[in-house]
């Protein structure tokens, strides 16, 4: 804890004949200290704030699962460009891990690292989801799914592989929700 520096300046200080230079290095050696002292307090507060910044904010954790093609599906056809479209439901388990409550504001699906890659609708909240500290809430959400450049018979089984699922709380804060274990298509 006292520094690499007061251990030369206190060998110093015991050896040196010269009082002026002893007091000197004595003098040296107690700054030694006081700098490593503040450079150690430093960086745990530092520390320190960081931690209690991360606990002011909530951190949603869940999955997502079960998903099926429901509903309203096509193929679109103009001139060369084909496209098709199909209603994909799904739900999906949340819960906040820290005492700070908050509402889910907007749950968005990323399908651009999917192959093919999928757009996806906005997904309407038609009421407000609560989200405590340890009160998991289960959600049932659909969502229209658009592929470009392929028709309905190229895409009869999608691999989630690269589907992404996000979160946003009442805070702004983005949360990824990862895929159920063994959701491998729909």
């Amino acid at each position: 804890m006292s520094g690499p520096l007061t251990v030369p300046f206190t060998i110093a200080a015991l050896f040196v004949s010269s009082a002026d230079y002893r007091r000197l290095f004595a003098v040296l050696a107690i700054l030694a200290v006081l700098v490593t002292c503040y450079r150690v307090w430093a960086r745990e507060y530092d520390r320190a704030e960081i931690e209690i910044a991360k606990n002011e904010k909530p951190e949603i954790r869940g999955e997502v699962f079960d998903f099926k093609r429901r509903g309203v599906f096509g193929d679109s056809i103009v001139g060369k460009k084909c496209s098709c479209s199909f209603h994909l439901g799904f739900r999906m388990y949340l819960c906040n891990h820290r005492a700070v409550s908050t509402t889910v504001k907007e749950i968005k699906l990323d399908g651009s690292g999917m192959n093919p890659k999928l757009t996806f609708s906005e997904i309407i909240l038609t009421e407000d989801v609560r989200l405590d500290r340890g009160i998991g809430k289960e959600l049932a959400k659909g969502v229209l799914v658009g592929v470009e450049d392929k028709l309905l018979e190229d895409v009869q089984m999608v691999s989630t592989q690269g589907l992404k699922v996000f979160i946003i709380d009442a805070f702004g804060q983005t949360h990824d929700i990862p895929l159920r274990a063994g959701e491998l298509c729909f």
